[in-house]
């Protein structure tokens, strides 16, 4: 598992399939994004999207939940879902964040599951295809400009109506803004209210008649995700694609991807570590014939740096163990709600502050796109856009701890 001798996690946490799939995932990262990285730079059509392919469908992470596992293994899923994403961060944070979405979705299909749920065939075959399946979630967000308030959620608005019709339900809503991928998702797992105003998770396949996709947004990270607004047009599903309900599914669904988006600043941030790490070790200082990385305040900044990190990667690994003990039964969902929002702020924190410095350090090139490092910082600032949406996590925070009701 890369680094874990540099930053350690508990190894009783990890078994040996995550070592295996750690490794699996370290060599597709060489072969297939990091030796091209140069001459391809980010170009969807020839490095993001075939990188996809071989990670998503040919390894098979977008599958992982449709042959059974021995049960011990299932219970482990959140630690494999984060390990999964910090080491494919390592090559891309965007692949990473559109493997977060994925994730999610197999998250609440597995708890579903275990509660005597049933996730329709038609669902499940879509994530059988050679190609790699893009499952873009559909959350809560700020309401807009003349948007007349509807129904909310923890400080946010639901983006997407849903009303029960004769044998199915009718999604609607104008200028949707997806997580990730909006002009290339092949399911939207949208959270809406029912009737009672309590939420429910609806599996949207894109084909679906009444979908209609706006021109693609402009953003300045993530290019692995082609994100733009969706147009649900009263677009009819079955009931059957209902994947769960209720607000302990919706607490499972935010833990897990909000855990999994910290795993995904967690590899960009490992990944400059390596950049930092050579720059420590070729450099002299001049007139003095030291290295770099042997001058005192030098050694000085990088140690506050890695002390940073260290920390930063246990909580993202101790939010995966959590979330494990929560679906096996062992933890509360609703302190893991918690615990899971006040983590995933301080590791982004920890992320940037610490790019921050290393860009700092390296002086022009740390903002060269020819040494990465720019690149994984705008990735983690526009990641941490979507995830974090203002001081809705600190609101979710006083909730909990606070019993604030009202807002």
């Amino acid at each position: 598992m890369k680094y874990l001798d540099v930053f350690p996690v508990p190894r009783e946490w990890l078994s040996e399939s995550d070592i295996a799939l750690s490794k699996t995932i370290e060599e597709w990262a060489e072969k297939e994004v990091i030796s091209k990285r140069l001459s391809l730079r980010e170009d969807y059509d020839t490095l993001l999207l075939p990188a996809m392919k071989t990670l998503f469908s040919d390894i098979g992470l977008q599958k992982m939940i449709l042959s059974p596992d021995d049960e011990r293994e299932r219970m482990r899923f959140p630690l494999m879902a984060v390990l999964a994403c910090e080491h494919t961060a390592l090559a891309d944070t965007g692949i990473s964040a559109v493997l977060s979405n994925v994730l999610a979705f197999q998250y609440l299909a597995l708890s579903s599951q275990d509660n005597g749920g049933r996730i329709p065939d038609e669902i499940f075959k879509l994530f059988e295809q050679e190609k790699p399946v893009i499952c873009s979630l559909v959350l809560p967000y700020y309401g807009r400009k003349g948007q007349t308030p509807g129904k909310g959620i923890a400080g946010l608005y639901y983006q997407v109506d849903v009303k029960s019709v004769s044998g199915g339900l009718v999604v609607t809503g104008t200028g949707v803004r997806p997580q990730v991928s909006g002009s290339d998702a092949s399911l939207y797992l949208v959270v809406a209210a029912d009737e009672n105003g309590d939420p429910l998770i609806v599996a949207v396949p894109a084909q679906t008649a009444g979908i209609m996709l706006g021109e693609p947004v402009k953003t300045t990270g993530l290019a692995a995700s082609r994100n733009a607004d969706v147009d649900f047009n009263d677009v009819e599903v079955s009931e059957d694609f209902i994947i769960c309900r209720g607000h302990q599914a919706f607490i499972q669904l935010m833990n897990i991807y909000q855990a999994t988006s910290a795993a995904a600043s967690m590899g960009a941030v490992l990944a400059c570590y390596a950049i930092h790490k050579e720059w420590g070790d070729t450099r002299v200082i001049k007139g003095k014939g030291n290295i770099f990385r042997e001058n005192p305040l030098v050694a000085d900044l990088m140690g506050s740096i890695a002390s940073r990190i260290a920390s930063a990667r246990f909580l993202v690994y101790g939010m995966g163990k959590m979330l494990a003990d929560f679906l096996s039964g062992e933890a509360s969902g609703t302190s893991a709600f918690f615990l899971v929002s006040a983590l995933v702020t301080h590791v982004f924190e920890i992320a940037t502050q610490c790019i921050d410095n290393m860009m700092e350090h390296m002086a022009s090139a740390g903002y060269a796109t020819e040494w990465n490092l720019e690149r994984y910082w705008r990735d983690i600032k526009t990641l941490e856009s979507y995830v974090l949406p203002g001081t809705v996590s600190n609101i979710r925070a006083a909730e909990h701890s606070y019993g604030v009701k009202t807002l």
